[in-house]
């Protein structure tokens, strides 16, 4: 993969001139006798550069397998003013709820409902979703990255909206209220031809995905504005084959859904990103970039952190890499990551789990607060100036698989010296006796 590098730093030393000391915090961890030798800076080089994401897997099966109740997708465009446009397609099977059989029954409708929970964007703009049956089979056991894709044939459905309209509640005939979801009216050729097949398999429900490989529900090609959050876990999110039956008064259903608890649907999600609009490469701009969907992560380095040996032995009682969102780049329409992750990267450039994170998630934050997200990584410098880790930087990122779930970015300052708001990591050490 090609990785579009931006140095953001100006420092070329480490700068202890203006060490300090501390108030309190971090005390407590210390020797009596030592709580005279704390200092602390915050003035280490730091350099950052950002490039695209590595495959990202967007498959059901790995929700499955981890054991997660979140079961959310995504589908829309927007057009970002930083990153440009990004689109998210889904691809996914259903499977009915029951077995059934056409005997005295007649076909009515067909409908595919999808129950919202957020958009990400412009929602004063109207859009349009379009839904294709798929020709190309899916598996359940397989894994799906979020740059794959299947082949469908003709259009199935196709909707109109605004999402205020998505937003509401929406009132039934009995004055009660069921939650916000959108609902696709689809082609009675296809509701006819489930409903003509049903002996065919109809009454297995293991072989209807079989025979209904699946369906892609994608924004179409003229449609921006923003991409909209669903939940496939709830019974709201299906696609509902109505029916009468003489034996039953008014109007009878049977739900296909996207979720089963055994993990025998198949689904994952297909995300574009154009950035013809985005600058790789421009060594004016001092900026760290964060982009899900398989977007972009940064790189963040400290070079220099093994001078820090030159004081003699020294224990890191904290240190806080403090990251400041861009003041104006999150917006309502666009807001910034509720957390972001960081990680170790090994020589092969893989990612590790810092080992702060293994002793405290919590002391360990990430979560944005302040319009700023700080990391405690005391733990993981203290390991690579006592030569137990090599120094090989970190990488600034969503985790997976929030990171095919959620549509949010963030544009954050980087580590210039000369910037109020840059990137630092703030460092409490004490000198030990050799």
């Amino acid at each position: 993969m090609v990785k579009h590098k931006l140095w953001l730093a100006a420092l070329g030393l480490m700068v202890l001139a203006g060490c300090s000391k501390p108030d309190t915090v971090g005390l407590n961890l210390l020797p009596g006798d030592d709580a005279i030798n704390v200092d602390f800076f915050d003035t280490l080089t730091l350099r950052t550069s950002y490039m695209l994401e590595d495959s990202v897997r967007s498959d059901a099966r790995l929700l499955y397998d981890l054991q997660l109740s979140n079961h959310d997708f995504m589908i829309g465009s927007y057009v970002d003013p930083i990153f440009g446009a990004t689109s998210a397609e889904l691809y996914t099977q259903l499977k009915p709820s029951a077995t059934f059989t056409k005997d005295n029954r007649s076909y009515d409708s067909l409908f595919l409902n999808l129950a919202y929970i957020s958009s990400y964007g412009d929602t004063l703009v109207d859009q349009t979703f379009e839904v294709y049956e798929l020709t190309d089979a899916m598996y359940d056991t397989a894994s799906y990255y979020t740059f794959n894709s299947l082949a469908y044939g003709d259009k199935v459905g196709e909707i109109t909206f605004n999402v205020h309209t998505l937003k509401d509640s929406i009132p039934t005939s009995d004055t009660t209220k069921i939650a916000p979801r959108m609902r696709i009216r689809l082609s009675d050729v296809l509701g006819q031809k489930i409903f003509d097949e049903a002996g065919t398999y109809l009454n297995d429900i293991n072989n209807f995905k079989n025979q209904v490989k699946g369906f892609c529900i994608k924004p179409a090609a003229s449609s921006n504005g923003s991409i909209i959050t669903f939940d496939a876990k709830t019974s709201a999110s299906s696609m509902v084959f109505y029916y009468t039956d003489p034996n039953t008064p008014g109007t009878d259903s049977l739900p296909f859904y996207f979720y089963s608890s055994d993990g025998t649907i198949a689904r994952f999600s297909h995300f574009v990103h154009d950035y013809s609009a985005f600058d790789f490469n421009n060594p004016a701009t001092d900026k760290a970039y964060v982009q899900t969907m398989g977007g972009i992560k940064t790189k963040v380095e400290i070079p220099f952190i093994e001078n820090l040996n030159q004081l003699g032995p020294i224990a890191i009682n904290k240190a806080e890499l403090v990251i400041n969102i861009e003041p104006g780049t999150a917006t309502s329409d666009l807001p910034a990551n509720s957390e972001l992750n960081l990680y170790a990267i090994d020589s092969t450039g893989k990612v590790q789990t810092i080992p702060d994170l293994t002793r405290s998630s919590t002391l360990f934050g990430g979560s944005l607060a302040n319009s700023q997200y700080r990391f405690n990584i005391a733990q993981f410098l203290q390991q690579i100036l006592f030569n137990k880790r090599k120094n090989y930087g970190m990488f600034l990122r969503v985790r997976t698989p929030v990171s095919f779930q959620t549509p949010n970015r963030v544009v954050m300052v980087g580590g210039d010296p000369s910037l109020p708001l840059r990137m630092k990591l703030q460092i409490t050490y004490t000198k030990l006796k050799p």
